[in-house]
């Protein structure tokens, strides 16, 4: 999972380090935004335990709240690896035995199942997590691809790259001077 995180979040890093004029400010900007999405998916995720906790009887099904929490909570792990990292290592986490299992069961009323496969699609599966890990891959590649396009496209139009004042010299790279 930290390898698939890696090749999905490095690439959105990237392109999270163009949006600004300096790279060290979009590092920063990286890192605060994955520190409010994550914190706000565990809001959600605490929000999907307390409309379920409103149900008066024993739920055996999500109720609609819930349902759209958790559909906003599978948005962000679309859009943010950090986000489907987290949701991996719970789903690894809930696995760890048949206490959790049951005890999330018979909290959010779903039917999660221990003897579930490691890669089914189904949770505490991470089938999923490897799709959307794999969707990040590609699509922050694409990404990242055409921003580099676009960019060689503008260079030339505007003729950079035939102009002699843009060469670099020896004096250049020399910081003391």
């Amino acid at each position: 999972m930290l390898v698939l995180y890696s090749l999905g979040s490095l690439p959105f890093i990237y392109a999270y380090s163009l949006i600004p004029m300096t790279e060290s400010v979009g590092l920063i900007l990286y890192v605060i935004v994955n520190i409010l999405v994550c914190f706000l998916d565990m809001v959600l995720g605490f929000v999907v335990v307390f409309l379920q906790g409103q149900t008066i009887s024993l739920a055996t099904s999500m109720t609609n709240g819930a349902v759209i929490m958790t559909d906003i909570r599978l948005v962000m792990s679309i859009l943010f690896p950090t986000v489907n990292l987290k949701h991996a290592l719970f789903n690894i986490h809930l696995r760890s035995s048949d206490t959790c299992v049951s005890a999330v069961n018979s909290i959010l009323g779903t039917n999660y199942s221990s003897q579930e496969p490691w890669m089914s699609m189904y949770e505490p599966g991470l089938g999923i997590q490897v799709v959307i890990f794999f969707s990040q891959m590609i699509g922050w590649w694409l990404i990242i691809m055409l921003i580099e396009q676009s960019n060689r496209i503008c260079q030339r139009r505007s003729g950079c790259c035939h102009n002699s004042n843009l060469q670099t010299t020896a004096d250049d790279w020399n910081d003391s001077v």
